[in-house]
């Protein structure tokens, strides 16, 4: 069965209305186009409840005798009419960009990972690791700084640099992920080359009582235990709802099909609570995030001499061996990040709204070395070799306009201002950075076709302090600045089948560690040199597409891109290997080059029958220098996955049961340059994956259980883009148990 939900007076679709059928207990939220699906239900008599903000409720009966679509036509609240700015509120300045989300049971599915991990489901995305439990989201062959993560409405900010900082957010905090693909967000940042990550929590309560979940997570590979719970309200006599959330994790050593790896365990200890409060025409919102994490850094990527280096570059496996353990030794990571955020909406009238979004983050990170320092006294402090510490403010102020029924605007400005300080040994030196921005962003809708454009100007300036060869401060400073703009269409062919076009530009600046970062970046085991010389990084990119929403049995989307990148920043390996006090570690230096990304990500979804339904994903990039034609390194090579999933019927006790099994296939990348890496690239391999789940009511009580299987073969291989590919093989099998109660 299907459900649309529109505005009674205007026609226009509502995402995020609350959809329940009382009488089994099922509930479901409109997508962004105001539709959503019941599948494998009985036929008969169902009551549906329809509930949102602002709208009148819906309570009403319906009979399902097939496959119908149902439309539901919801009026405005008088009593809060003064209060209503859902065209406000829905003002999406990326809607004409290649846009996906992974919610519900997709999301469910997930728990227990991290974020990076998670958005792996999600076509178009990869990772770039660092061992077993170090990822961070590659999105069309970009990562880091040219991918934004926006947490909660923030942008995230952190050392980001390396492969092994990986993104400081609990993804428990979520319940919908987003990526935004393609370069031009003009609202989040003009660096957003790759894409963008929204991570979006629930809206609060918005009716009275308290409520919560309590997850719990089992995964065999490293013995891994998760637990994660939220509990929120809202009170009855005043409009004040709030939520609390927490989550801890505890891992040891992650196994390969033939060793476990040694040091390659990690503790995680997260929290956040929020609130909000709505007087007349102001609503207040209120959030604070802690993630706390300490990371084993595995121990054969630190090696001693430069004869032991070449010997783990040949070997199969790693020199050193361990058994199982839950111990965190040297080497390790120490990382918390904090987030407190508040956001207060004015509406002005019916039709406009002024938004101001204030924040402050603080990132502090430990490093520890292999081996405690020669000095007794200092080693018996157990002091990190490399402390960092980074606070971020960011103001966000933004006045949003419904010009017509058919022309919503936004203009805004944003600031950033960033200090950071290091104590220890020299990798990053102490810097300030500060950013200041304008932007305006204008859509205008018709009946088939939705047009939109954004403009935005960007100015940098960095600040940095460091002592020079002679000991003196050396300071020097750099300044940047770019107009960025981003134009689209999506044009409705039918009520199916839609056609994208976005063309953009974006603008990087160089970072700081491109710049100044000199020395061993320790949890990648690599030793690292910066240029001085490197330029801002600017973006020419098209991307383009169908989507195809439930047309004779196919969902899905397919998309091509093509980015032209002037100045290119890229790390490229060094020979021969350094040595130093520390150890003998790969080397790489960073280069800039003019290059073009190229690719193919498609998904498809077809159901056989009512019950049994495949899954396709294609992911293709192709990333080539255009100063001497070579191959770029480190780009992720295609992959393709094949699943079948069947769905089991509804029954007294047993809700949206099913099981899937997926086939992944990874190619060797071969699109690289001979003898331009230390080791070569990985051979092929294919991961068989499986998963089940059920929806489980009681009475009152209700429970999602679930459970997966990964690398059922238990296949010993090789992943490109995980920078330990040169000493060690990815993880075997793994058994993972979900479980979710309902309060």
């Amino acid at each position: 069965m299907n459900i649309k939900i529109i505005d009674e007076q205007n026609k226009n679709a509502l995402p995020g209305v609350l959809v329940r059928l009382t009488n089994v207990k099922l509930l479901k939220e409109s997508d962004e186009k105001g539709l959503l699906r019941f599948e494998n239900l009985c036929e008969g008599e169902y009551e549906v409840l329809i509930t949102f903000l602002s709208y009148h409720t819906i309570s009403q009966n319906i009979k399902i005798d097939g496959n119908k679509t149902f439309t539901f036509e919801l009026s405005p609240s008088v009593k809060n009419i003064a209060n209503v700015n859902v065209i406000s509120e829905r003002t999406n300045t990326e809607s004409t960009m290649s846009k996906i989300e992974l919610k519900g049971v997709d999301l469910e599915k997930t728990r227990g990972l991290s974020l990076a991990d998670a958005l792996k489901e999600i076509p178009g995305v990869t990772t770039l690791q660092t061992g077993p439990t170090i990822s961070k989201p590659v999105i069309q062959g970009m990562h880091s700084n040219r991918i934004l993560i926006i947490n909660n409405g923030i942008r995230q900010e952190g050392q980001q640099w390396g492969a092994e900082h990986a993104p400081e957010i609990d993804a428990f905090v979520a319940n919908k992920l987003t990526v935004i693909k393609g370069a031009g967000s003009i609202k989040y940042g003009a660096d957003a080359i790759g894409g963008v990550i929204l991570v979006e929590p629930n809206v609060l309560p918005d009716s009275a009582g308290i409520h919560g979940e309590l997850n719990l997570v089992g995964i065999s590979n490293g013995k891994q235990g998760v637990s994660s719970g939220i509990v929120e309200g809202r009170f009855k006599k005043i409009p004040l709802a709030w939520r609390v959330q927490g989550t801890i994790k505890k891992a040891g050593n992650i196994k390969t099909p033939d060793y476990y790896l040694a040091n390659s365990g990690f503790r995680e200890r997260n929290f956040s609570w929020a609130s909000s409060y709505e007087w007349k025409k102001v609503k207040t919102e209120l959030f604070y995030s802690q993630f706390n994490t300490d990371i084993g850094v595995f121990r054969g990527a630190h090696i001693g001499n430069l004869t032991d280096l070449a010997r783990a570059f040949n070997s199969n496996e790693p020199s050193i061996k361990s058994g199982f353990s839950y111990a965190i030794d040297r080497p390790k990571q120490r990382v918390e990040h904090e987030l407190f955020k508040s956001k207060t909406d004015y509406t002005i009238d019916e039709n406009s709204k002024l938004s101001l979004v204030l924040a402050r983050q603080y990132n502090l990170r430990d490093e520890y070395d292999k081996d405690l320092p020669l000095n007794d006294s200092l080693a018996a402090l157990n002091k990190p070799e490399l402390h960092y510490e980074i606070t971020t403010y960011t103001a966000d102020l933004a006045y949003v306009r419904q010009v017509n029924e058919n022309l919503n605007s936004t203009i805004g400005f944003n600031t950033i201002q960033q200090v950071n300080t290091y104590e220890g040994r020299v990798f990053i030196p102490n810097f300030v950075n500060n950013n200041y921005s304008v932007y305006s962003i204008h859509q205008y809708k018709l009946k088939k076709i939705m047009f939109d454009f954004g403009i935005r100007y960007d100015y940098e300036f960095l600040k940095i302090y460091k002592f020079n060869s002679k000991n003196e401060l050396y300071s020097p400073e750099r300044s940047f600045k770019n107009v960025s703009f981003n134009t689209g269409f999506d044009y409705k062919i039918n009520e199916n089948i839609s056609l994208h076009l976005n063309i953009g530009t974006a603008f990087r600046a160089p970072s700081v560690n491109e710049l100044y970062g000199n020395g061993l970046h320790h949890g990648e085991g690599k030793y690292i040199y910066s240029n001085e010389n490197i330029n801002p990084e600017r973006a020419k990119a098209i991307i383009t597409g169908i989507e195809i929403d439930n047309f004779k049995r196919l969902h899905g989307h397919f998309d091509v891109y093509y980015k032209l990148m002037d100045g290119y920043i890229y790390m490229k390996p060094v020979f021969p290997a350094t040595l130093s006090i520390r150890g003998a570690f790969p080397s790489f230096q960073y280069e800039q080059r003019d290059a073009y990304f190229t690719g193919v990500d498609a998904w498809l979804h077809y159901s056989i029958t009512d019950k049994l339904k495949s899954t396709h994903k294609l992911n293709i990039v192709r990333a080539y220098n255009v100063s001497d034609g070579t191959y770029l390194p480190y780009i992720p090579s295609d992959r393709i996955e094949n699943g079948l999933k069947y769905e089991f019927n509804n029954s007294t006790y047993f809700k949206e049961s099913s099981i899937d099994l997926h086939v992944l296939y990874v190619a060797k990348q071969n699109r690289v340059e001979p003898l331009s890496d230390y080791k070569d690239a990985p051979n092929a391999y294919t991961l068989l994956n499986a998963d089940a789940g059920t929806s489980v009511h009681i009475g009152k009580q209700h429970y999602e259980i679930g459970m997966s299987v990964n690398n059922i073969l238990n296949t010993r291989y090789r992943e490109y883009m995980n920078a330990f590919r040169y000493f060690t093989d990815e993880p075997g099998r793994s058994f993972v148990v979900r479980l979710k109660y309902h309060f």
